[in-house]
């Protein structure tokens, strides 16, 4: 039973669902054997609970976790630290299945046991803390986010030193709540420290080097610095094909942003291609069904506008949009973001009244839901342009003037509220 509880766990660390499902399989038969204790029993349960969990996510993989949860907590207590790694998946499973409320509970819990049984600087105690930091960010929570994010920092730093992967994935995981403030400065030393961290230790040929590099790149785009984003792409692009193979998601990843960087440079059908690249690789590997498409094509969609194919952009976006209210739910975040996208995109296609009335419903449900603060000031400007183009000056100033005042002065959204100030001035 050993034997094939661990061959199972390494085919699943692999990726390698199949081989894992078979040999979970092939230990559960097992499991009744006198020579097994009922600890190994469990352990061997959680861990194809968790292989479900990601093959899965839905009722079995939630049923079972309850049951070896009860079997945990009557053989060793509520508060064992094995307890602990059965909340933790629990709270995978819910983030997984979008209840971040509740993945948020389960984490939590897994973390006031680990903090008690291990103390707050012990690995399991702070990757807890990691993903409490990940949903309170997707929770609109950035404030206390990146407060756990920092302290996790400063303790990783305390406990590794500067030079120590776990410094440099917190550092890749700050930045992104970094980007979405508009601190791009500190975004930018973050993401520059986590490439040179593991640049040193692990080589510039490393898959996690390359996923700092596209982490870097991210950040070098928001700051409008194109060129440079690309040319780490291309590098990280290069990687990604001699290690996990030209076909991977990595590779896709690559192609998508580099259509962003492109179509704002003006290179519209280098974007375009970049674009259908990306596209074709995740349905070649995913189907068309993979649910990170809509996303891509609310890019790919506006590399399309810009490029002059507005009618087949103008869809694209819009099915993108439609599909991630179907998936997310009408309410959640990335739908209600993605119609603020198809607005903007209706403004660009010389639709001004559509695009008012889009980006209108977009501001008044990010009002009512669980949107970020900034997200929703982003909507704001993106009305804001729509009135600009109707001439309707005083709600331009009404929504441009409170984001010109609050926001950072390195952030983007700053200067567009400050050029739509500057464009009410009498000339």
């Amino acid at each position: 039973m050993l034997f094939h509880s661990t061959v199972a766990h390494a085919y699943q660390r692999l990726s390698m669902s199949d081989k894992a499902t078979a040999h979970y399989d092939a230990a559960l038969a097992l499991l009744d054997s006198p020579d097994v204790s009922e600890i190994q029993r469990l352990r061997v349960r959680l861990n194809r609970a968790t292989h479900l969990v990601q093959t899965d996510g839905g009722e079995l993989a939630e049923s079972t976790l309850q049951a070896v949860l009860a079997d945990f907590e009557r053989l060793l207590g509520v508060g064992h630290p094995l307890t602990s790694n059965v909340l933790y998946t629990l709270g995978n499973l819910a983030e997984k299945q979008g209840h971040l409320e509740r993945a948020l509970a389960e984490y939590q819990k897994a973390r006031a046991i680990k903090l008690a049984e291990f103390g707050p600087d012990h690995p399991g105690t702070m990757l807890t803390g990691e993903q409490i930091a990940a949903v309170l960010e997707r929770l609109g929570r950035e404030d206390e986010a990146l407060a756990i994010y920092e302290d996790l920092l400063a303790r990783a730093r305390a406990r590794h030193g500067d030079r120590n992967t776990t410094v440099a994935r917190i550092l890749v995981n700050t930045v992104s709540l970094l980007l979405q403030r508009g601190a791009q400065g500190r975004a930018h030393t973050y993401a520059s420290e986590a490439l040179a961290i593991d640049g040193a230790l692990l080589g510039d040929d490393h898959a996690d080097v390359a996923i700092k590099r596209v982490n870097l790149a991210e950040v070098l785009a928001a700051r409008g610095e194109h060129d440079k984003a690309l040319a780490e792409l291309e590098r990280a692009r290069a990687v990604f094909s001699g290690t996990v193979g030209p076909e991977h998601e990595f590779v896709s990843i690559t192609w998508s942003a580099a259509g962003m960087s492109l179509s704002a440079l003006g290179r519209h059908q280098e974007a375009l291609a970049a674009f259908t690249k990306a596209r074709a690789l995740l349905v070649a590997k995913f189907g068309a069904d993979y649910p990170d498409l809509p996303a891509l094509d609310l890019a790919f969609g506006e590399a399309l506008i810009a490029a002059d194919q507005v009618h087949e952009g103008l869809q694209r976006v819009q099915d993108g949009a439609d599909r991630l209210a179907a998936s997310e739910g009408p309410d959640s975040s990335a739908a209600i973001m993605a119609r603020g996208t198809l607005g903007s995109c209706l403004l660009r296609a010389r639709r001004p009244d559509r695009a008012v009335a889009t980006l209108e419903a977009a501001v008044r449900d990010a009002e009512a839901a669980e949107v970020s603060a900034r997200d929703v000031t982003s909507l704001r400007l993106a009305l804001a342009e729509a009135l600009a183009a109707r001439g309707d000056r005083e709600r331009v100033r009404a929504l441009a003037a409170p984001a010109a005042a609050s926001l950072a002065p390195d952030d983007p959204l700053r200067a567009t509220a400050e050029r739509l100030l500057a464009g009410l001035r009498p000339r």
